[in-house]
């Protein structure tokens, strides 16, 4: 059985073993607002960080940037 967890949005870091590592062809602006629009549809996969009370994102890495674009738009709240 997998078990999920709501993780407010300023506990989530970008893990430095994400695959992605180069923002500059990720298309996260038109991803962000996809996400406005549909929701995010796939789960973000983190484990906990080694410092306390936060979680490394390693599955989601563009998902998290999109995230923190529509924070900084005002179109979602932490």
């Amino acid at each position: 059985m997998t078990d999920f967890q709501m993780i407010p949005l300023a506990k989530l870091r970008l893990s430095a073993a994400n695959v992605r590592k180069n923002d500059t062809q990720l298309f996260i602006d038109e991803f962000a607002d996809n996400i406005a629009d549909k929701g995010i549809l796939q789960n973000l996969i983190v484990v906990p960080a080694k410092k306390k009370n936060m979680f490394d994102v390693f599955a989601g890495g563009r998902r998290l940037r999109a995230l923190d674009i529509l924070l900084a738009r005002g179109t979602i709240s932490k």
